[in-house]
């Protein structure tokens, strides 16, 4: 259960709601394997579709179609201007153009049927969350812990980081920032749809 930091009860209570903790991130490699044990195709085989379905998704996506895939969900693509690219503005000449807009993430909704299969695999457990105390925690020592969590669970949000620190939003928001802005951290997105990802070594 994790905490909304933002919210409170009547009561002044911060309440708490239910989250998945990321214990591990399947990869494609993994995702093979297990397929290939409950089909006739290798593991070889199994991952040129995969990496075939990643290419002719993004070819539909770029197209202008939703994707939906039997029982896996769908797929739509979201866009943003280019960095340095002003907004359109009422009452103002000029349009943008589409070489000022680029592919900012790619939605996912899962379907009723994945989301069923998981209710019945699913045997749920409290997990137990061990968090950090600010007062006896480094900067170093906080950002292992982000370092960590991303390599597992694939991006770090603010509020992630609000419950593995202890910290308070604004501060947590502040220093996942500078982290960033040091090199430690990468991101994507903006806003209040700001998560952060391992660096870019290539860089």
């Amino acid at each position: 259960m994790a905490p909304m930091s933002n919210r409170k009860t009547t009561e002044g209570n911060v309440p708490y709601y239910p989250r998945v903790l990321i214990e591990h991130r399947t990869n494609s490699e993994e995702i093979a394997q297990m397929l290939s044990k409950y089909t006739s195709f290798t593991k070889g085989d199994i991952l040129g579709v995969i990496s075939a379905l990643g290419e002719v998704i993004a070819s539909e996506l770029v197209a202008g179609h939703a994707v939906y895939l039997d029982g896996i969900g769908r797929f739509s693509p979201s866009l943003k201007l280019k960095d340095g690219v002003e907004p359109e503005q009422e009452h103002k000449e000029g349009h943008r153009n589409a070489n000022s807009i680029e592919f900012h993430s790619i939605n996912f909704r899962p379907s009723k049927e994945l989301v069923n299969i998981c209710n019945v695999k699913g045997e749920l457990t409290r997990a137990k969350i061990h968090k950090s105390d600010p007062m006896n925690s480094t900067l170093e020592d906080r950002c292992h812990m982000a370092l960590n969590y991303i390599k597992a669970s694939g991006f770090l949000k603010v509020r992630d980081y609000v419950d593995l620190t202890g910290l308070s939003r604004n501060k947590a928001s502040q220093e996942l920032r500078d982290l960033k802005d040091a090199g430690f951290l990468g991101c994507r997105g903006g806003g209040s749809h700001v998560v952060y990802i391992l660096p870019d070594t290539t860089k």
